[in-house]
């Protein structure tokens, strides 16, 4: 048979385009997105008015996982999500303040106690000037289509980001897409593939 390989696109894939910010947004995004999420907010703001807001680290319930990137732009504009509600709200807010001074800051946020969020949980979020992520954007990109995890390291200020692993800092890892081999391409397989592409998910079909 014919072997046909290649990333079914999708345009309506979280993070394909800015939202303005809504409190209580959730939308799942897979782990490389915030690549595209930067790259698409480059294309209509330029690095001094952007940055990017990572989770570093979670205790408890938290409504997303350390590696969860958003990038926020100084007036306003979003691409991605941190898990919607307060916290995002506050971590926005302070990520349109980075974006303008672009210095860096690592902000802890107790769900319960500072935001009377239900989770239960805390968030550290580091905010990165987009001065310091936009120069990276290309080698991030390289290693992730090469089939390489992507590991960064984020300064413990929020003002430095390195690729590769480096000693006194927050390690960050991102995945290279799954890849799911579909045998066939009747109906069954017409469906499955742009289904698992929307996953973020490389697809192989096979018929």
């Amino acid at each position: 048979g014919v072997i046909t390989t290649g990333r079914f696109a999708d345009s309506k894939r979280a993070g394909a385009g800015a939202r303005r910010p809504k409190g209580g947004a959730s939308v799942a995004v897979v782990a490389a997105d915030w690549l595209t999420d930067l790259r698409s907010a480059l294309a209509v703001v330029s690095p001094p008015q952007l940055a990017v807001a990572c989770v570093v680290a979670v205790s408890g319930s938290a409504p997303r996982h350390p590696g969860t990137k958003m990038v926020v732009a100084q007036d306003g504009r979003q691409w991605g999500t941190i898990g919607g509600g307060r916290v995002e709200h506050e971590v926005a807010q302070t990520a349109r303040q980075v974006a303008q001074r672009q210095v860096g800051e690592v902000a802890t946020h107790h769900l319960v106690r500072d935001l009377a969020m239900c989770c239960g949980g805390s968030m550290t979020v580091a905010i990165i000037p987009g001065r310091v992520m936009a120069p990276l954007l290309d080698a991030a990109q390289a290693q992730l289509d090469a089939g390489a995890a992507l590991v960064l390291t984020i300064g413990r200020d929020g003002n430095a980001v390195a690729i590769g692993d480096a000693p006194g800092g927050y390690r960050d890892v991102t995945s290279p897409p799954a890849r799911v081999i579909v045998f066939g391409a009747g109906h069954v397989g017409r469906a499955i593939a742009p289904s698992a592409a929307r996953a973020g998910v490389d697809v192989v079909v096979c018929d």
